[in-house]
């Protein structure tokens, strides 16, 4: 199989020369190579020009892994891959501790090295993919958000004035009231879409965090949908502090919580616990529902899941809700389960260490 051909700047810390044999074969199958025996011009070469991998050439010397050191070090060929051609197995972790991605042991075979040249390069074309992809999906997310909002908002203030103008009509009123349901329906599913986009690209802003705290806000957040089913939210357990990221933390309690909301039967009671786990503090959003048969358990945190329960009052579902609890938790190295009691109802947590 013939191989992708690359831009390699071959740099030595002695002379080149001694290492003709390999560069003529290499060059011989394609590859176009800079040489530098300088670090000056190498620095200048790969400022300057567009180069795939640095190729360098370390003699026994100390002197050699210092020169390494530096070039690492500079903003050109921070992110490039090198390889280290070394003299003595001896060389290979000092080599590695001075930067080096990989490092090949003299003899040098030139079918071996382009080999390694093509892995590295191949691996660094997927790590940039992966960040483009990243930044995709944010601006993605930011693009779908902002283009939906507006209309969204300008429909919830026609459906606010027609409700004003024609007060007295039922017929008009009742439409209106499906509307405002559809809307908010809507607006859930536009959330969890924009939420699901965004897990693929966290960056946690770590922070201790007063849990106690933050399952209070989240509760409040929750209030006006569990009036609305005459469903009763307690608060229960000592508070502590942990290591978490406020947004992410608040976001996978809010889907537990508005899972437990949904599938809960009206005039019962939905418990946050905050418990104790050896060195982790677990927060378990606890319900009266109808639980999750144990044949579907396995597909719980699974993206775009639906299960056999259904929400006691007809509330969307996306089957988003709980795979972005698991993206949320990983993200901060959390963990997170559900337990199912034999007197029924269901036991979603989420755990981080406790303590800062």
């Amino acid at each position: 199989m013939k191989l992708k051909q690359q831009r390699v700047c071959c740099y030595c810390t002695r002379t080149l020369n001694t290492n003709t044999s390999l560069i003529a074969k290499l060059r011989r199958r394609g590859h176009h190579l800079i040489l530098s025996s300088d670090l000056r011009a190498a620095v200048a070469i790969l400022s300057e020009q567009p180069i795939d991998l640095v190729l360098m050439f370390i003699s026994s010397e100390r002197q050699g892994l210092v020169w390494l050191d530096q070039l690492r070090q500079q903003t050109a060929s921070a992110a490039l891959p090198i390889i280290a051609l070394v003299e003595t197995a001896d060389t290979i972790n000092a080599a590695l501790r001075a930067g080096a991605d990989d490092v090949l042991v003299a003899p040098f075979h030139a079918a071996l090295v382009e080999r390694r040249i093509q892995s590295l390069v191949a691996l660094r074309q997927a790590r940039t993919e992966t960040v483009g992809l990243h930044q995709l999906n944010v601006n993605l997310s930011r693009m779908f958000w902002h283009d939906l909002r507006n209309p969204l908002g300008n429909i919830r203030m026609a459906q606010y004035m027609l409700r004003e103008l024609l007060l007295e009509d039922e017929q008009v009123a009742a439409t209106l009231t499906t509307v405002d349901a559809s809307l908010d329906s809507l607006l859930e599913t536009v959330n969890k879409f924009v939420a699901a986009l965004q897990a693929h690209s966290l960056d946690p802003q770590m922070d201790c965090l007063n849990v106690s705290d933050l399952v209070r806000s989240v509760i409040s957040a929750f209030h006006a949908s569990a009036t609305h089913k005459q469903i009763t939210l307690v608060q229960a357990g000592e508070s502590c502090l942990t290591l978490a990221d406020h947004t992410l933390l608040g976001q996978a309690l809010g889907n537990l919580l508005s899972n437990a909301l949904k599938f809960s039967p009206p005039d019962s009671t939905v418990r946050v616990v905050i418990e104790f786990d050896g060195a982790q503090v677990r927060v378990v959003v606890e319900d009266q529902g109808p639980g999750i048969p144990e044949g579907e358990r396995a597909r719980l945190f699974q993206m775009f899941a639906k299960l056999t329960p259904r929400p006691t009052a007809n509330e969307n579902s996306s089957g988003l809700g709980l795979w972005i609890v698991s993206q949320a938790m990983r993200a901060q190295a959390g963990s997170y389960g559900a337990e199912f009691p034999p007197e029924g109802g269901s036991r979603f947590w989420i755990a981080l260490p406790r303590d800062c």
